[in-house]
């Protein structure tokens, strides 16, 4: 409980009153200085640390909801395709999902970014001497032939309202 109190000293201060806890402490001290800057410090160093987390967070969202998308349908190599145009494509071998990966968070012009795509160095079992990597393939089924699969897995994490979910929780962690 508060009680306000007036302050002594000359005629100017006794209208001014302090807010006092039962002890008699004021409830609020002045400032000395430096603390603004100090706070400010630790909370800008909070809020990177925690806008990295997120955007891993955001990622490994998105790369989950692109590996969903693309173990929706499965055919064997030289058959056709289940997969409809405007659909996700369906997986022959499981490379192409084995190869959805994302970056560590880094600074650029515009602040901290992170990337989900295909990462290089996954070649499909099948085919005879040309065999296409999955990075490359993927960019054809996504951007050539209607088949995403990435775009809309970004789409749904993004415009969903799990940002907030996703910054709010690594907030709190730390």
């Amino acid at each position: 409980m508060t009680q306000t109190t007036p302050i002594s000293g000359s005629a100017n201060m006794t209208r001014r009153c302090v807010r006092l806890r039962r002890g008699g402490e004021p409830v609020a001290r002045e400032l000395a200085p430096g603390v603004f800057t100090a706070v400010f410090t630790r909370l800008a160093a909070k809020t990177a640390a925690t806008g990295a987390a997120a955007l891993t967070s955001i990622a490994l969202a998105i790369e989950r909801e692109a590996k969903l998308n693309l173990g929706r349908s499965t055919h064997e190599f030289g058959t056709p395709t289940p997969a409809s145009a405007g659909g996700p494509p369906a997986l022959i071998s499981g490379n192409l999902r084995r190869a959805v990966t994302h970056s560590r968070p880094t600074l650029a012009a515009t602040g901290a970014e992170v990337k989900v795509g295909l990462a290089v160095g996954f070649y499909p079992p099948y085919g005879k001497g040309k065999r296409t990597p999955a990075n490359k393939y993927g960019y054809y089924l996504e951007t050539v032939w209607n088949y995403p699969f990435l775009h809309p897995a970004f789409r749904k994490v993004t415009t969903g309202g799990d940002v907030g979910r996703y910054v709010a929780a690594e907030w709190r962690r730390s």
